[in-house]
């Protein structure tokens, strides 16, 4: 399953990727987020480890992450496993109309039977997803705009 989404932020492509490849920061960002740990690689590229605890559905859910590709200033992706399938969040960053558009592919891929079986429920939450990644999306694009009027 693949979603895709964007938003404009009207900030630098290299200020509004420095913010989002900030990991340890993340939990100032996003409220959600309760706690990051780095676990290898203390400057953020691809390699780059960490275990992530954030609020999901109403309960704590812990995972552990890691960058797969990274491009400065154009491709940050991370990669996490859990509950029999494979994530992938790309997030691609380019110049546009004097900011930044900032374009999410998420792509989830089910590892074994039991997911594979149970696929049909990750496409009916499919709009719900798509929703909860533009508002953490337009949660970094305020937090970035507010920070670069300073």
């Amino acid at each position: 399953m693949t979603i895709i989404c964007s938003v404009l932020i009207n900030a630098p492509v290299s200020k509004v990727f420095g913010t989002f490849t900030d990991i340890e920061k993340s939990v100032d960002v996003i409220e959600d987020i309760k706690k990051v740990k780095i676990t290898e690689k203390p400057k953020v590229g691809v390699g780059t480890r960490w275990f992530e605890s954030r609020l999901t559905m109403g309960a704590v859910c812990d995972g552990e992450l890691w960058v797969t590709q990274f491009e400065k200033d154009k491709v940050y992706e991370i990669g996490s496993a859990g509950q029999g399938y494979d994530y992938l969040f790309k997030y691609t960053f380019a110049p546009k109309d004097g900011g930044t558009e900032l374009t999410l592919s998420y792509d989830q891929k089910a590892q074994n039977i039991i997911a594979r079986s149970l696929s049909f429920i990750s496409y009916l939450m499919k709009p719900s997803m798509k929703k909860l990644f533009l508002e953490e999306m337009n949660v970094y694009k305020a937090y970035i705009e507010k920070k670069s009027k300073k």
